[in-house]
């Protein structure tokens, strides 16, 4: 995963905003300067919490389980499932 900040994502909707026709029919691709993995991010988070935060990696099943401890449609699941393969890539 390639984590952008807030104010980077800020940053570049105030400079669309200034002329948005200049952006008509565009796509951005807004990335940080390098890919963390999930277990990187624990680590770091870690470092500068000085806390413990761990990560484990969860199978498709088991991120289904995890999720299902609150009441949601199915989409909902299904969409928060993606989500997390996504960014598990």
């Amino acid at each position: 995963m390639l984590a952008v900040v807030r104010s980077d994502v800020a940053e570049v909707i105030a400079t669309i905003s200034q002329n948005p026709q200049n952006w008509e029919n565009k796509t951005l691709d807004l990335t940080g300067p390098e890919n963390l993995s999930l277990s990187v991010i624990a680590q770091k988070l870690s470092h500068w919490s000085q806390k413990s935060i761990p990560y484990s990696s969860e199978t498709i099943p088991e991120v289904y389980d995890s999720h299902q401890s609150w009441p949601a449609q199915d989409w909902e699941y299904d969409a928060w499932v993606s989500t997390y393969t996504a960014i598990c890539r």
